[in-house]
């Protein structure tokens, strides 16, 4: 634990030291042209949480954030699982493959982001929002289209595919997040990002043929 330790310090302060508090620029660099207003009790981090809950689009972006990245949470909770029972598979096996579906974050939410500046520069933010319409349609379709799949090398393409999309969409999520309330951009983020955490998804019965992974003799996995 001491070296991921001695990693995220160092990447904190790369981190403060490195990015800007907004797209624009800094808060300090923004209120001093104008463009924000100072810090105080009217315009302060209380006022502009409360402006943040007040706007219906936040609130559209937690559930889109549920969708996607609790999504995600739940699968790589149960994928091992899944594909030890429906397959037949020992433990450390199904725990591989069902490594592959966060492996994607290696590039996959990255590319959401991406394909959210690409469809923006032809429409703007209706441009970002049409994107990340199609990346939770797509996953919705490659979600029902992995349930069905009864052969291991297809379960595992497609499942590749969902994660693809699983991802992408999250990353679209935060391609809309900065402009949505430019002046409470730290809100928006802190009510957008805990929506996975508080997701309601359990495992569907479509995921599991016995009950728990337990119904198959686990001594089969040494």
């Amino acid at each position: 634990m001491v070296v991921p330790g001695i990693v995220l310090f160092i990447t904190g302060i790369c981190y403060y030291r490195y990015t800007q508090d907004a797209p624009n620029g800094n808060f300090e660099d923004l209120r001093a042209r104008g463009e924000l207003p100072q810090a105080n009790g009217d315009s302060g981090a209380g006022q502009t949480f409360l402006a943040a809950a007040k706007d219906i689009r936040v609130w559209a972006l937690f559930v889109v954030y549920a969708i996607c990245f609790g999504v995600e949470l739940t699968i790589n909770n149960i994928a091992a699982i899944y594909f030890f029972d429906h397959f037949d598979l020992t433990l450390a096996t199904a725990g591989m493959i069902a490594g592959l579906f966060g492996l994607m974050n290696i590039f996959a939410r990255t590319m959401g982001g991406i394909f959210s500046d690409l469809f923006a520069k032809q429409g703007g933010l209706k441009g970002r929002v049409r994107w990340l319409f199609i990346a939770l349609v797509c996953e919705g379709i490659a979600l029902v289209a992995f349930s069905q799949m009864h052969v291991l090398s297809y379960a595992i393409g497609i499942m590749l595919v969902f994660s693809l999309f699983v991802q992408m969409a999250e990353g679209a999520t935060y391609g809309v997040v900065p402009f949505i309330n430019k002046k409470a951009l730290g809100a928006v983020a802190g009510i957008v990002a805990p929506a996975a955490t508080w997701a309601p998804w359990q495992p569907p019965s479509s995921f599991a043929r016995n009950p728990s992974p337990t119904s198959r003799d686990c001594s089969t996995s040494a």
